[in-house]
């Protein structure tokens, strides 16, 4: 009885939350199939309507193609400019087409790395695409029977045509690439009064419906109004996700009512969602605080599988299908984000700026020093706290008045600890994921990292079996996460444990992956 009554005063007296859809009915019809809000569980996979987004979605493991590199990549098929407040349109105007022949250089709006880094990609296709896939860094294209590459330079979509103008599919061909790498330090030189210098031709991705939510734009300016360049006001927008309380999820995603914001629902309702949640998100709040952006739809990295001769090859699915971010960074130009909980980008930064360290040592050490005073100086105050006279008998006998709310205290500790027990895995690696932000990146804070990611694994049942080597238990867990990043810290980790000469680690790239693996066990 006294449980039910502390509980049921504690419930009735807090603050409530809201609903986690706005209104049910639109979920449940898009799951059922009926009225305009969805066609039901939509099957996963590329679309090219994306006017309606939202609602849950069955999986497809079905192989789309085989990508053979030696690098990682996104596969990127085109981009959207118009948001409608429930999903994205192509913007209205005079776009021209530009024809490319096989072998011959292609011009789009990305950056290109430098010829001596060139490198190819061998693809196979499975389920024939009238269109091409293409990767960040793409220089041009070779294929069999010569066809015609036409590009659309609204969505800078390639399409792959005959000479007579009808549509070929084709069953492979080899990209020539370059992967541009970034200088941070012209990154960091991207000063914010040069978004009002731009040309009139970004003037749609800066594009935002006028219902759309005046909240959406003050949380916008809140996020990037202590960065100082454009580009940190982008990290920031893209990291905002990864630490307020935001989830990723394929079927408990809402589908907005009739007068409802697709991107306000997700930012202040739900924080429930998948790419398109994330990715639609990121673009909206960017182009709040005036930075150019659109969305960009094709497919994540795949699945790695057999490396020969040092290539690895790479299966992609209906199942890797994906939405991202490009914004534009003023003397730089457009570059990828990756917003999603659970991915992990792929841009190449050159982290070029020199750190002051030494200045930073000199600042700390007479604040080392300082403390030590001060802590003794407390000492004689607790021994004089001490000192006063607090009898047992009367301590009990105060105890002794408030007896129910001491057992109903008691109670409700039990009960927490009990809830804190059943949600182990969500709250331990969150704030250990916290803990490990703070601490340097070195080899001592990687191996104590490694460790508890093995016991989160443990936790939600990724296990290392008896006899199973490290390397063996990665690709288990990799494949069981749809990602590739276990594999990278469990070489890094051999490295550390059974190497001799250690080699140079980024182990900020390192600490980068290993957040997003434990992101992935609590998603």
């Amino acid at each position: 009885i006294v449980s039910v009554m502390l509980v049921s005063s504690v419930a009735f007296f807090l603050p409530k939350t809201g609903p986690t859809w706005a209104d049910p009915v639109p979920f449940i019809k898009g799951v059922a199939g009926q009225g305009d809000f969805g066609t039901g569980a939509k099957k996963v996979g590329y679309s090219e309507d994306d006017s309606r987004l939202g609602g849950p979605f069955q999986g497809d493991n079905t192989l789309i193609f085989t990508a053979t590199s030696r690098d990682r990549h996104y596969w990127r098929i085109d981009t959207k400019d118009t948001y409608t407040s429930k999903g994205w349109i192509l913007s209205e105007g005079n776009f021209g087409k530009n024809i490319y022949q096989t072998n011959t250089p292609i011009q789009t709006s990305l950056q290109v790395g430098s010829p001596e880094k060139e490198r190819k990609i061998q693809i196979d296709i499975a389920s024939p695409m009238p269109f091409l896939l293409q990767t960040y860094g793409m220089i041009s294209v070779s294929a069999q029977d010569s066809p015609l590459f036409i590009q659309d330079e609204r969505t800078e979509k390639i399409a792959i045509e005959q000479q007579n103008g009808e549509s070929k599919l084709l069953s492979n061909y080899t990209i020539s690439y370059s992967e541009p790498e970034y200088s941070m330090k012209q990154l960091q030189m991207s000063e914010l009064s040069t978004l009002e210098t731009l040309d009139p031709s970004f003037k749609r991705f800066l594009q935002l419906p006028n219902t759309l939510p005046q909240r959406v734009v003050n949380l916008a300016n809140d996020i990037t109004k202590d960065k100082a360049s454009v580009y940190d006001q982008i990290k920031a927008v893209e990291k905002y996700f990864s630490s307020h309380g935001f989830r990723y999820d394929k079927k408990e995603v809402a589908i907005p009512a009739e007068g409802q914001d697709y991107v306000d629902q997700f930012l202040f309702d739900t924080k429930v969602g998948y790419c398109d949640n994330f990715s639609t998100s990121m673009v909206v709040l960017l182009r709040s605080a005036g930075i150019p952006a659109r969305w960009v739809k094709g497919f994540a990295p795949g699945k790695p599988g057999r490396i020969t001769d040092g290539l690895q090859e790479y299966q992609i699915t209906n199942d890797n299908a994906h939405s991202w971010v490009e914004a534009y960074v003023p003397g730089t130009g457009w570059m990828e984000f990756e917003p999603t909980i659970g991915f992990a980008g792929n841009v190449n930064i050159d982290y070029d700026i020199v750190q002051d360290t030494p200045q930073q040592e000199q600042v700390l050490q007479p604040e080392e020093k300082q403390e030590q005073p001060k802590k003794e100086e407390q000492e004689p105050k607790k021994e004089t706290s001490s000192s006063t006279s607090f009898s047992f008998d009367s301590v009990w006998t105060w105890m002794k008045k408030f007896t129910y709310v001491w057992i109903a205290l008691g109670i409700l500790m039990i009960l927490v600890g009990i809830a804190l027990f059943m949600q182990r895995k969500t709250w331990i690696p969150k704030m250990q994921v916290r803990a490990f932000r703070k601490k340097e990146a070195d080899w001592t804070n990687f191996d104590a990292s490694y460790q508890v990611l093995t016991k989160q694994l443990s936790r939600i049942g990724l296990r290392r079996k008896d006899g199973e080597t490290l390397r063996a238990f990665a690709e288990r867990v990799d494949e069981a996460l749809e990602t590739g990043e276990m594999q990278k810290l469990t070489a890094v980790y051999e490295q550390h444990i059974y190497g001799k000469d250690k080699q140079e680690v980024d182990f900020v790239k390192l600490k980068e992956s290993w957040e997003n693996l434990i992101n992935r066990t609590i998603g």
